[in-house]
Parts: C-alpha cells; sequence; structure tokens
C-alpha cells in the first residue's frame, strides 16, 4: 500500500506495514521517518498538564514517590542532591529510587507528558542532582498537598476525595475539586 498524504488514514484499524531502507543512508532513514510520521495522528491536542500529573502524583503511590517528586519540584532550578533524594525517602536503596524513577518516567510517557517536556525529572549534566520539568513543579507541590490534606480529613474520620481539574488550557486555571465520599456502616 502506497501512503498517498491525502489519504485519511483515521478509518484504517489495522495496518501491515513493511519498511525497507537502508540504514547507512541518511536520506533513506529521513524518507523511512517521515512515512511514519504521516501515520501518526493529525491534529490531536496534547493532555492537560494538570491530569497527566495528577496521574504521575496519584495518591495510590507511596509517601517515598510522594516525597521524591515533591523533594524535586522544591528543589527548583537548582536540583535536589541525588545522595540526599535517596537517604531522605529511599532508606539508601539504590534499586527503590531508580525503580520509582523509571516508575515515574514511564508514567508521564504513558500519559502524554513528553508533549509538554521529554522527561519531568532529568539529572543535572554532572549527575549529581535531579530537576523537574519547571511548568510540573507547581502542580506537583498541589498534588502532593493535596494528598497529604486527604489522608489528614481521613485519619479524623471525614472522608474527602480531592483532584486537579484543569478548568482552560492554561495552567494558571486550576481548580481543585473535593466531594464527600460515603463511608459504609456496618
Amino acid at each position: 500500500m502506497a501512503l498517498d498524504s491525502e489519504q485519511n488514514l483515521s478509518t484504517i484499524e489495522y495496518m501491515e506495514l513493511k519498511l525497507s531502507f537502508n540504514p547507512s543512508s541518511t536520506e533513506d532513514i529521513r524518507e523511512a521517518i517521515q512515512a511514519l510520521e504521516r501515520l501518526l495522528p493529525q491534529g490531536v491536542a496534547p493532555p492537560e498538564l494538570a491530569h497527566v500529573i495528577g496521574a504521575v502524583a496519584n495518591k495510590k503511590y507511596g509517601n517515598g514517590r510522594l516525597g521524591y517528586l515533591a523533594a524535586v519540584a522544591r528543589a527548583s532550578d537548582s536540583g535536589a542532591l541525588v545522595s540526599a533524594l535517596m537517604n531522605d525517602h529511599f532508606g539508601g536503596s539504590f534499586q527503590s529510587y531508580g525503580g520509582t524513577h523509571a516508575s515515574i518516567e514511564k508514567t508521564w510517557r504513558t500519559r502524554g507528558g513528553t508533549a509538554w517536556a521529554e522527561k519531568l525529572i532529568d539529572d543535572t549534566p554532572d549527575g549529581e542532582r535531579q530537576v523537574m520539568f519547571p511548568a510540573a513543579r507547581e502542580l506537583v507541590l498541589m498534588c502532593v498537598g493535596l494528598q497529604h490534606l486527604s489522608a489528614k480529613l481521613d485519619r479524623r474520620g471525614r472522608r474527602v476525595a480531592t483532584h486537579l481539574v484543569p478548568t482552560d488550557s492554561s495552567l494558571g486555571d486550576i481548580a481543585v475539586k473535593t466531594r464527600p465520599c460515603m463511608r459504609a456502616v456496618s
């Protein structure tokens, strides 16, 4: 099947594609990439950043992940020391730290965060610190704060669900919705 730039690919449910090119030819590689890019949906709006952050900093994750996210967000442009992050949030376990970071970045990519930045949290060039994508910092801190508020209210016997809701496409207009949760009576 030849790809026609005028063809509406959104009506195709399944396509088997064989792509042949010379991997040592820059021109062949460029043409192959262009052919594949024509298969991507056109005009799809990126997800709201608040929704992506809501998935990354969801309350189902523990204090290690949420504390790690908050620490990197608070560190601003200077970045958080990796050694401090490991000790403060992962008990010195490089495996826990690495797994949590990989999971955060996977959620970031899966939920469409790459429309905003390649990575949510990146290492500084010297590898000593980690820096968060600037536009996400305030949202992460709000989300983690909401998780703590929700947990505190829950401990007092008042179940409340909280979540961020974008009110328009700009980052400045975000509402926090709360609603009482029903508690089962035994």
